[in-house]
């Protein structure tokens, strides 16, 4: 179904004066140069006849014909064009002006281009085309015998097919003959300039960008940020936000990323979509964007006065896979809250030089005097300086006046002076917008009245003034004073005059949250007021009405509380101070609270200030310390990271400010908190990878991203406050020690390579091996000559090595502890080779396997080294402690003397971080020497109280045999080892030495323990499982096993998720089920699955694969048992697959469409209804084509003997159940299915296709008016 909203037809062509016909010509070669990736400067328009362009209209020249195009697929074409219609006998006279043929048409001869006639005048047949084309060539024979010119004519009608390809140039059209879509603009001047005022974009190094990504704090010039933004929007999906206080020229920035005259690489103005959302857009902007990712097409939309919400929305549809939109919204102000896939810009204020050149700019009359005065007002706000300056009169001058005349002089204009207009806007700017339609009572406008001690009329009529004046702005039913300067301004002149108690009861007293909330948000600018100070500080005090309940806010309070708190930061840290010291103090900073994240955000803006700092280092970390340290979210965690960062870290606190608060933790008794401050600090030594979310703003007080190093002397002195804290607590001799040790290591490549912090790392790495060898430092110092000794300058890398050698272990305990015990995994650190040398290392693993297993083979010959390493056997996460263990079973004198000795250190470990490898890789390596011995350690295990818990894994360790299986047996009767740890028998094929028999007795056994099905699923998945190329061969036992697990394996798994399980069970199914002897285990599968649905136990969607499975194997089955007489379907309304299954493959694709008719032929009164219900009977055969009918479709239509009711049922079933973006898109997607049925040669079809498309377009209608209704609902307030 084609969308009128890009639809232009020949007749609105046809109403284009001749110089819009010519640019649009003109623009539709741009955008096909453009979209092909040609120069669109080789596209010429707008000369003379006489012009070096031949003298055509419109002039296109490639080195490149576009090939894909009907009318530039030759080097060099020219346009004639002509508003009039051309009939036969004008088009020799217009080609042969005085009977010689345009010079400009003998050059595209000579180079076998294309000469296009186009007529706006003319709507012609067939017939009609080609007797103008005959009088072309007739025109051009003499000079053109071989037919080397392309002629073309074009009618109205194929250059409106030619605009439709181009939607954005739809708009330009309706926009040129004077019917513009609501809201909706092309390309053009966008941003607001004074009557009579030039459009000349003005650069300026004074005016600077922000991204947020960018370590340093300055910005980019707006000339480099026009790039940015550029190279941003040229990728489809992508969504930027860009924002700026109001005037500071947001929108012209945008406007200027389309001027090719402006920098390089500008955006196609051909394909852009710009609205404001003050004009009240429609379609909504979210909308417009649905329809144009359905449609494919290409294009950049533009959202000015785009709230937070809006922005979030669109760029939600604007990154589906699908699309080729890019999105850029501007708005005054910008929440943390957005979609990761936004990239928000800040613009900032342009100085003062600028705004005096734009006033003289658009006021030549004024002075360079009174225009520098005017700009020193404005604050670089353009608005404002261009609002001022339009109340200046020829021969006038305002050098000498104050700030105060000068702003009165904004709401006057030229006007008799009226205080009552200020006293008006001064109460509206209370609040930060407001509903300016209604009038009764209750309204805001009343409200506001009673606050200025006004009549609402008369308060109503001096907001259409102030918005005639430009000092208000519009969206549907909300205003708002702006810009933001004035409404300040204005807002603590309305505090100083008002009486508070006035002010503060009109407002608490309205019932009105959202009124309350928008004069919060007023106060949250307004920290410079002493009024709004008093006001904020009541009621953040103890007995206040935020500072009373701050451990109980509701959304409302929190929402309040984050505006105000700019305003009084000192007292809003008090009250949350207070909240986390009363009585649910524990409960108000843990995860319990609701407002979790909102107040470690709030605490983490009050520690911008150093003064601040130590008072919010403390809070968030009670927040932090009750975040699980797995967690993937941790906002607290994060947040006091990032402050202890050294760039990007939001807080000009000084390093010995952060060190102390880190140590304070460091030094606690407790384990968590201790933790918590090592975190701390291994954020304070990275020095590669800087990175923030925020941005940094806190109402209007000045920030920036907190302190930053401006020179090397800057960076020394940070790391040497950190890396010195970090030496102090590695030469210790406790578990701090060990981390400490592990955190320098892991930050050494990028404190040498990056952070240049050479002589610093030398001296602490001597000083920490000092104290005992740190072979952690020497794995870093590999990792780093391996990485980049080869880009190092010669004496950078010689003293690299000459540390490595001075860290270098050199006797067998160290040399344990580097290899063996030594948590880090990258094999190539540990590597006796050179960098570069990839034959050995690329054998890294093996090697290094190798080298702790002949380390294990010594230690257990050294009786001295064998018990200092003993104790550092049992630590958590040595990288080879396995090959360790096998080593000391190979050497040990004695295997039950090493054995009794690492089973007594093992008992005696933690159990929380107690790692067995070390015992596993014995049990290994004792194989190869003493069976008996393995044997007898193996039953003493099983009777071990303290490690039968484990005993599986030792078993799988050392092999499954006959024996091994008794054991696990009697293992899984002792019922000391959870069930889970059974899985083992999965991994690394320790099944296979046992045949299928002895398996499956043991499967069977672990299936009576409780969530032991879903083990003996998992043993049973990998025993099927083969490699590539792979072929095993499985005996009946196996099958049979399989489908008696199948028949009753719970179908909700809760402990790893459905989705696995469901894997899980469709494998085994594919596995088991197929043929004669699968028939019974299916059916009882398929019941399980059909009545569990129809209670509701079972979730259809989690199995989609297993569905299609069972619909493979056992078709006729499987449409027994779920759409045969059952309780499910009694009443019809039960649509099991297409409901559950919207967006899975159906199941009953994977049927044959024959075995499907054949099984509804058998009883068809009832079972093509079925089909009917629960069949998809469209597809789309490309993912983003248009959606075409299956041919079961057809075959089934035909083969119904209700046909009627059959049709009524599929045409019920279109509606998608489960959508993302507009449903309505959706809707229009499936309503063309129908379109292509208008002429089938069914009449039944055709009625019913013409029926259905009637509703389906009211519902259409009815969906996107009230989708729109809705949008624009939340689209237009400014909050």
């Amino acid at each position: 179904m084609a969308n009128p909203f890009f639809e232009v037809n020949g007749d609105e062509i046809a109403l284009l004066d001749d110089g819009s016909l010519r640019d649009l010509i003109g623009h539709l070669c741009e955008a096909e140069f453009r979209r092909h990736g040609r120069d669109p400067s080789g596209v010429l328009w707008g000369g003379n006849q006489d012009a070096p362009d031949g003298g055509f209209d419109v002039y296109a020249e490639t080195e490149q014909p576009i090939d894909e195009t009907a009318y530039l697929n030759r080097g060099r074409t020219g346009f004639q064009v002509k508003k009039p219609g051309m009939p036969p006998s004008k088009i020799g006279p217009e080609m042969q002006p005085k009977g010689q043929l345009r010079g400009g048409v003998k050059m595209l001869i000579a180079n076998a281009g294309t000469y296009i006639i186009v007529s706006s005048g003319d709507s012609t047949s067939d017939s009609a085309l080609k007797k103008r084309t005959a009088a072309m060539r007739e025109a051009v024979q003499k000079d053109d015998p071989t037919d080397k010119l392309n002629l073309v004519f074009l009618d109205r009608g194929r250059i409106a097919t030619w605009v439709r390809d181009h939607p954005s140039l739809v708009l330009w059209v309706k926009n040129r003959i004077g019917r513009p879509y609501n809201g909706w603009r092309p390309y053009e001047r966008w941003a607001w300039v004074p009557e009579g005022g030039t459009d000349t974009y003005l650069m300026d190094d004074q005016v600077r960008l922000f991204d947020g990504q960018t370590s340093g704090d300055e910005g980019v010039s707006a000339a480099d940020g026009i790039g940015k933004l550029r190279q941003e929007l040229a990728t489809p999906r992508r969504a930027v936000r860009l924002t700026g206080l109001s005037g500071v020229g947001k929108t012209r920035l945008v406007q200027a990323l389309f001027d090719r005259e402006i920098g390089e690489h500008a955006l196609s103005p051909s394909d852009v979509f710009y609205t404001d959302v003050a004009d009240s857009p429609s379609p909504d902007p979210q909308s417009m964007i649905e329809q144009l990712v359905a449609q494919g097409i290409s294009a950049t939309v533009v959202v000015d006065n785009c709230p937070p919400e809006l922005h979030r929305q669109a760029a939600k549809v604007c990154a589906r896979s699908d699309s080729k939109i890019s999105l850029i919204t501007v708005e005054y102000d910008v929440r943390e809250d957005l979609p990761p896939e936004t990239q928000v810009y800040r613009l900032e204020a342009s100085g003062s030089d600028l705004i005096e050149r734009l006033v003289r700019l658009h006021h030549p009359h004024i002075s360079e005097v009174d225009a520098g005065k005017i700009a020193e007002f404005s604050g670089g706000n353009a608005r404002v300086a261009d609002a001022l300056a339009g109340t200046i009169a020829k021969g006038e001058t305002v050098s000498g006046f104050k700030d105060e005349e000068l702003f009165v002089r904004l709401f006057d204009q030229r006007n008799q002076p009226s205080g009552a207009l200020i006293s008006s806007a001064e109460a509206l700017s209370l609040v930060y917008s407001f509903d300016g339609e209604a009038v009764d009572p209750d309204s805001e406008l009343a409200i506001l009245a009673s606050i200025a001690g006004k009549n609402v009329r008369i308060l109503y009529a001096d907001a259409a003034v102030l918005k005639e004046r430009s000092l208000l702005q519009s969206r549907g039913k909300w205003r708002a004073v702006l810009p933001h300067a004035i409404a300040n301004r204005l807002a603590a002149g309305a505090l100083r005059k008002i009486p508070r108690r006035v002010v503060l009861d009109a407002f608490l007293n309205s019932g009105s949250e959202r009124l309350i909330k928008s004069f919060a948000r007023r106060l949250n600018f307004l920290h410079d007021s002493d009024d709004a100070v008093q006001i904020v500080k009541d009621w953040l005090a103890p007995d206040g009405w935020i500072g009373k309940f701050t451990d109980q806010l509701s959304p409302f309070g929190m929402t309040v509380l984050e505006s105000v708190a700019p305003v009084c930061p000192d007292e809003t840290l008090a009250a949350i101070e207070r909240a986390g010291e009363g009585e649910n103090g524990a409960a108000f900073t843990s995860r319990t609270n609701s407002h979790h994240q909102a107040f470690v955000r709030l605490i983490r803006a009050i520690g911008f200030e150093a003064r601040f700092f130590e008072r919010s280092f403390r809070l968030l970390s009670r927040f932090a310390l009750s975040e699980g340290t797995k967690e993937n979210h941790e906002p607290a965690r994060g947040e006091l990271k990032q402050m202890c960062q050294l760039m990007l870290s939001g807080t000009w606190a000084s390093a010995e400010q952060r060190r102390l608060a880190i140590s304070e933790l460091c030094e606690d008794g407790s384990a968590d908190r201790q933790e918590l401050g090592l975190e701390l600090l291994d954020a304070s030594l990275e020095s590669w990878h800087f990175s923030s979310a925020h941005l940094f703003d806190f109402g209007a007080r000045p920030r920036d991203y907190g302190y930053q190093p401006r020179t090397q002397d800057d960076v020394d002195a940070w790391f040497e406050v950190f890396l010195g804290y970090a030496k102090e607590l590695a030469v210790r001799s406790d578990d701090r020690s060990t981390r400490a040790r592990e955190i320098i290591a892991n930050n050494f490549r990028s404190l040498w390579t990056s952070a240049n912090a050479l002589d610093l790392l030398e001296t602490v790495a001597h000083e920490i091996h000092k104290a005992r060898p740190w072979n952690e430092g020497w794995i870093a110092v590999r990792k780093n000559l391996f990485f980049d000794g080869e880009k190092m300058e010669p004496s950078e890398k010689d003293r690299l090595l000459t540390l490595e050698k001075a860290l270098r272990p050199t006797d067998l305990i160290q040399k344990t502890r580097a290899y063996a015990i030594s948590r880090g995994r990258y094999d190539l650190d540990l590597e006796e080779v050179e960098a570069g040398d990839e034959d050995d290392t690329s054998r890294g693993y093996d090697r290094l396997a190798d080298i702790s297993r002949v380390l294990g083979t010594d230690v257990a010959k050294d009786d001295d080294a064998f018990q200092t390493v003993l104790p550092e056997l049992f630590n958590e996460g040595g990288a080879r402690l396995n090959t360790f263990g096998e080593g000391l079973a190979i050497g040990a004198p004695s295997l039950e003397t090493i054995w009794d000795a690492l089973l007594r250190t093992a008992k005696a470990s933690d159990p929380e971080k107690r790692d067995l490898s070390v015992l596993l890789g014995f049990l290994i390596g004792a194989k190869g020497r003493d069976q008996a011995f393995v044997d007898a350690t193996l039953d003493s295990l099983l009777a071990d109280d303290q490690l039968a818990g484990k005993f599986p894994m030792f078993q799988v360790a050392a092999g499954l045999d006959a024996a091994g299986v008794k054991r696990l047996h009697a293992s899984l009767d002792q019922g000391l080892a959870p069930i889970w740890e059974y899985e083992r028998i999965a991994w690394g094929r320790a099944h296979e030495p046992l045949s299928d028999g002895p398996l499956v007795k043991l499967l069977r056994r672990i299936r009576e323990v409780p969530d032991g099905p879903f083990v003996a699923e998992d043993i049973l998945k990998m025993r099927f499982h083969k490699d590539p190329g792979e072929k095993k061969r499985h005996g009946e036992t196996l099958f049979n096993f399989g489908r008696e697990l199948l028949a009753e394996i719970p179908l909700d798994r809760d402990r790893r998720g459905n989705d696995l399980h469901a894997y899980d069970l469709a494998t085994l199914s594919r596995e088991t089920l197929k043929g004669k002897k699968g028939e019974a285990a299916a059916r009882r599968l398929c019941e399980r699955l059909r009545d569990g649905a129809a209670a509701g136990d079972v979730h259809l969607f989690h199995f989609p694969k297993l569905l299609g499975v069972l619909a493979d194997l056992h078709p006729t089955l499987f449409l027994d048992a779920f759409l045969d007489d059952h309780e499910a379907h009694e009443s019809g309304r039960r649509r099991f697959f297409r409901v559950n299954l919207e967006r899975q493959e159906n199941p009953f694709s994977k049927i044959d469409d024959e075995v499907l008719l054949d099984w509804c032929s058998k009883r068809a009164d009832v079972r093509f209804l079925r089909i009917a219900q629960e069949a998809v009977f469209f597809h789309r055969p490309e993912s983003k084509g248009a959606y075409e009918w299956k041919p079961l479709f057809f075959k089934l239509v035909g083969a119904a003997p209700n046909k009627e009711t059959v049709l009524k049922v599929i045409a019920e079933g279109i509606r998608p159940w489960s959508w993302s973006g507009s449903f309505y898109v959706h809707l229009e997607e499936r309503a063309n299915l129908f379109v292509d049925l208008l002429e089938h040669e069914d009449a039944t079809l055709c009625t019913w296709a013409r029926d259905t498309l009637s509703w389906l377009r009211k519902w259409i209608d009815e969906e996107r008016q009230r989708e729109e209704e809705e949008n624009r609902s939340r689209d237009e307030s400014f909050e």
